[in-house]
């Protein structure tokens, strides 16, 4: 998201510490709340522990939790489509998907045939049955990314130490979410070890995508066709 923000550099860094730091601040302030407030009994039989607090200290404000549950639901989508199709635009600039993913609109830049893709995954995804095995399945794929992605990143500051970062972030962080990420990744495993295979299996699905596509001297044919 470099390319579509004013002074990224200074911006990115700044923005996400920002809101990272107030985000965390308001959960660990609610959880001093519900934890004052409710028993732990009654926290693990509230379907909205939010609700239920409210109920018990201000029974008026109950109904503003699922109004705000949809606010969040919609900045996370917000987010959520915003950056994972500019992954694929990123992607596909380089080599990694079709080069018509890359592409942008000339009157307002966006990388709407990213945003078609992302579109059709989601239909995709949404004719299966079983929603919360979805969910769980995508959580574990993405905790294996960023665990590897960060861990790529202290690696090669090791590695490759003079290498220019306009964006250049203390290395203990990526380590530390890396570490978290592998962790959370263990207890899946340990606690889901069928659906965990399952999942490990479509990822390895890409190893031959990727030879396929990457390693692969294509006939001049099916290169025009993927341009």
């Amino acid at each position: 998201m470099t390319g579509e923000v004013i002074n990224p550099q200074r911006n990115l860094p700044l923005g996400i510490m920002i809101s990272m730091s107030i985000v965390t601040g308001i959960y660990m302030l609610a959880n001093v709340a519900y934890f004052a407030v409710l028993t732990p009994t009654e926290m693990v039989h509230s379907s909205t522990v939010a609700a239920t607090f409210l109920q018990q200290t201000v029974p008026s404000l109950s109904y503003v939790v699922p109004f705000l549950i949809a606010l969040s639901v919609v900045g996370a989508m917000n987010g959520g489509i915003l950056s994972v199709s500019r992954l694929f635009y990123v992607a596909a600039k380089n080599n990694h998907l079709p080069s018509i993913i890359s592409m942008i609109t000339i009157k307002r830049y966006t990388p709407v045939p990213s945003l078609i893709s992302l579109f059709l995954l989601v239909i995709i995804m949404q004719r299966f049955g079983n929603i919360f095995f979805l969910i769980e399945m995508a959580s574990f794929s993405n905790t294996i990314t960023l665990a590897i992605t960060f861990a790529g990143q202290v690696l090669m500051r090791w590695t490759e130490p003079d290498l220019s970062r306009p964006i250049k972030m203390p290395v203990v962080l990526p380590a530390f979410v890396s570490l978290m990420n592998l962790a959370i990744v263990g207890i899946t495993v340990y606690q889901k070890p069928q659906e965990c295979s399952f999942a490990l299996a479509i990822i390895a699905c890409a190893i031959p995508s990727y030879v396929l596509g990457m390693k692969w001297k294509k006939p001049d044919s099916i290169q025009g066709f993927l341009g």
